[in-house]
This record gives C-alpha cells, structure tokens and sequence, in this order.
C-alpha cells in the first residue's frame, strides 16, 4: 500500500465527500449496540460529564449510548453524517468540523 501523500489530491475532501455520499448506508449498517469495550469508558464518567466524540458518524451507536451518561459533542466532517447524528441523538450537540481546526474552552471534556 503507498502512503497518501500525493499533493494534487486534498485528502480530507475526498473523506468527506465519500462520506457524504455513502452516509446512510452506512450508518445503518452500523450495529445498534455499542461495543462492550465503552462501557469501560462510561464506568470512568462522572457525573454530567461532557463527552467529545470525535469521527462520530451518524451517531449510533456510540453517541447515542454516551447521551445516557452525559452531554455528548460530536464532530465528524461530513454534513450528511452531521444530520443523521442529529437525527439518531436529538440531545447531542453535533458539528460539521475538521477536527484539527477544533478549539474548546481548557478542561472542557
């Protein structure tokens, strides 16, 4: 497999348009159970913890189970996953966002 670096493609475009092109599909495809490897995250939670869910998709499973325990933002940069995320976890907060390009107050998550 050759590396990504070829300077005529913007990598991050074409990430994000494949995703939009395929989010539903996709994110039904995702099962509906959260891996049981996040409970050992959501043992460690305190109270109203606020979550960051980078990559977080259309939501399920992992944003929608996290919302039971917290207040979740999620950021993933396609919009068409943006939506489904706001759809499938209407408590959520969800950005259309590079993470690298992200600010947050100190100690906020």
């Amino acid at each position: 497999m050759n590396p990504a670096n070829n300077p005529n493609i913007n990598y991050k475009t074409l990430v994000r348009d494949s995703y939009n092109k395929c989010a539903q599909k996709y994110a039904s495809s995702r099962q509906e159970n959260a891996n049981p490897e996040l409970a050992l995250l959501i043992d460690r939670l305190p109270e109203n913890a606020n979550i960051l869910d980078i990559g977080c998709g259309g939501g399920v499973p992992v944003a929608k189970k996290l919302a039971e325990h917290g207040n979740v933002f999620g950021i993933d940069i396609s919009q068409t996953m943006i939506a489904l995320a706001q759809k499938n976890v209407p408590s959520g907060v969800f950005t259309c966002l590079d993470i690298m390009q992200a600010e947050f107050p100190e100690s906020f998550f």
